[in-house]
């Protein structure tokens, strides 16, 4: 049985073919609108995604500082591996919390608050502990004329970025 002819084709032609096929299958998929379904004054479907705010500076300041999750029997208090934790929650797979929704915390911290079998409830709770005197301590940079002006500024772009969204 013979289903059509072959017709050789050179190597540059099926690789030009290849790219044309790509190229039209990238344009449809840009160009379709994912389907959502009217329910009832909502929307069925994926949620859009909001942009996470980020603020390089914000995060390098942690670098030295004192670790405010300060998890009791985890916490080894080392200033020299801080980091800005982000908070876990409201997110997926993969993404981050927007920069000012982070506290600083020494790397033994993070790693409990990110990987360990702790209750969620204990997490959040240490987290949010962590997070309300993280917004003093910004308030304290951001007032600092001793502290460099990047540090300042993003202090301050956090403490705003996080009444806006209050408001």
């Amino acid at each position: 049985m013979t289903f059509g002819r072959y017709t050789p084709q050179s190597p540059t032609q099926r690789y030009s073919d290849r790219m044309d096929r790509t190229a039209a299958t990238m344009e449809a998929v840009r160009r379709a609108k994912k389907p959502s379904v009217s329910m009832e004054g909502g929307t069925r479907g994926a949620r859009p995604k909001s942009e996470a705010k980020r603020n390089r500076a914000l995060l390098e300041m942690a670098q030295g500082r004192e670790c405010l999750l300060r998890v009791p029997g985890v916490c080894q208090g080392d200033t020299a591996t801080t980091v800005a934790c982000h908070r876990n929650e409201g997110k997926g797979m993969g993404q981050k919390q927007s920069d000012p929704m982070s506290a600083w915390g020494c790397v033994a911290c993070h790693r409990w608050y990110d990987q360990s079998g702790a209750p969620r409830e204990v997490k959040r709770a240490r987290f949010m502990l962590a997070h309300m005197d993280q917004v003093i301590e910004w308030r304290k940079v951001a007032s600092d004329p001793g502290e460099p002006v990047r540090f300042r500024r993003a202090a301050q772009w956090a403490l705003d970025t996080l009444n806006a969204e209050a408001a």
